[in-house]
């Protein structure tokens, strides 16, 4: 009997277990490939925050800088951003102006935070938002705390959606071995077929987890993903062909023995 054909005769619980891992394995690859880029990330911004912003006081819902005002980040507006800071009570009423001549940028007043995006202009109060020291050592601080709840999220929020995605992937790609292995002498039913599609992601998904650590780009990582995925069914679908048994392909068979 063929490798193939004991695929088709495998029970329905290890061929979810078989998919169970793949999910496992397709989303813990994601989870380290986001979270190092995250870790890279807060790195990058809290090593380099105090050379290009200052240390800003919030207390009692009203912020302040000792440095001179208003304070451009970045030295002015770039290329349409304009990133400001003035604190000033005495240029409240006046801030909106650093926004109107770039389309989108940000500027911290005395009580507010104003936020161009485009044509629209929001403002966000500072009123109770709680005293605070915002500078490096505040953020690298705040990424600490936070980092195992957001790699909780992560995780739940991968395992959900890999689970969804590798089990819709099986569903479409099982016709492929349902379409090419039938002949008159080799039946297959869709529930082989589903059976086949689940134990060739192994093959892709192993192949994706080894991508995640080169620099190859999201599209053509995609496009070896799909190539090799279709090509271990039609390998499949072929050998199946050439190995027909009689009663395997039956119009009863069930979805999973």
């Amino acid at each position: 009997m063929s490798m193939t054909r004991s695929i088709c005769r495998t029970s329905g619980v290890v061929t979810f277990l078989v998919f169970l891992c793949c999910v496992i394995a397709a989303a813990a690859a994601s989870i380290y490939w986001i979270s190092e880029r995250l870790d890279h990330l807060v790195t990058v911004v809290t090593s380099h925050y105090d050379q290009f912003a200052p240390t800003i006081t919030i207390r009692n819902g009203r912020a302040s800088i000792s440095e001179e005002q208003p304070y451009f980040i970045g030295g002015g507006p770039i290329e349409g951003v304009a990133l400001v800071i003035d604190t000033r009570p005495e240029e409240r009423n006046n801030v909106r102006e650093y926004l109107r001549q770039v389309q989108n940028g940000a500027v911290l007043a005395e009580d507010r935070i104003l936020i161009k995006n485009g044509k629209q202009t929001r403002t966000i109060s500072l009123k109770g938002i709680p005293d605070m020291v915002l500078n490096a050592a505040f953020l690298e601080a705040l990424a600490k705390k936070y980092r195992p709840f957001a790699i909780k999220t992560l995780t739940a929020a991968a395992l959900i959606y890999f689970f969804l995605a590798k089990l819709f992937q099986a569903l479409i790609f099982a016709l492929i071995p349902l379409i090419v292995a039938r002949s008159p002498s080799t039946m297959v039913t869709y529930g082989e077929s589903f059976k086949l599609a689940v134990f060739a992601l192994i093959p892709p998904i192993a192949l994706d987890v080894l991508l995640d650590q080169t620099t190859i780009d999201l599209t053509a990582e995609w496009a070896l993903y799909v190539i090799l995925y279709v090509a271990v069914l039609v390998l499949a679908a072929f050998d199946l062909r050439k190995s027909p048994e009689p009663g395997a392909g039956r119009h009863d068979a069930p979805i999973t023995p």
